[in-house]
């Protein structure tokens, strides 16, 4: 880890605390359901949390010129980025879809797992989204203005009239109007 990471931790920790304790209050003035386990916000989370706002803003730059697959994509890749959505998302699965019948009866082996390993699920959602969000990020700054190379393109335009246009059309057989040719013999 780099050591201005650190320092930062260090210097910013409790003010980042301060706003991670009133995260479910305000979920909770929003109408969003909060449940006993919260996704962890870390400082990992903060960063990117604020990586995934950048990559919206890209996105909104996508969409106002006009590459709208490459708008969908970076708000994809912000979605997987942000995390806490992937995990707030895993929570509510987790602890409140279906929550009545979880209660009448006993916690399986896999839920069991889950809750033991609770904190490797949130690090795992948090490091992959950022992995393959980042990836499809990336992905949308591929391609450009793409380029043919024709003969036709790197040979000089020459400046003709249209007499000499239309002479030379009909010396190269072409079938058009005053050519002599007959527009619909295919033979």
């Amino acid at each position: 880890m780099p050591p201005f990471a650190v320092l930062f931790a260090a210097a910013w920790q409790d003010q980042l605390q301060e706003y991670h304790d009133k995260v479910p209050g305000l979920l909770d003035k929003a109408g969003i359901p909060t449940f006993e386990k919260m996704p962890e916000l870390t400082l990992w989370g903060d960063i990117c949390l604020a990586v995934a706002l950048l990559v919206l803003l890209v996105a909104i730059f996508r969409l106002l010129t006009l590459r709208i697959f490459r708008f969908f994509f970076c708000v994809v890749a912000a979605l997987l980025i942000a995390y806490y959505p992937a995990a707030y998302g895993f929570h509510y699965w987790r602890y409140q879809y279906d929550a009545a019948a979880k209660q009448e009866r006993e916690p399986t082996d896999t839920e069991k797992k889950i809750d033991a390993n609770l904190k490797v699920i949130d690090w795992s959602i948090l490091g992959g989204g950022a992995v393959i969000g980042g990836i499809m990020f990336l992905m949308t700054f591929g391609g450009g203005s793409r380029r043919y190379d024709y003969e036709e393109e790197d040979a000089p335009v020459e400046q003709s009239t249209p007499q000499q246009y239309h002479a030379q059309r009909s010396q190269r057989g072409g079938g058009g109007q005053g050519s002599g040719k007959n527009p619909f013999d295919f033979s």
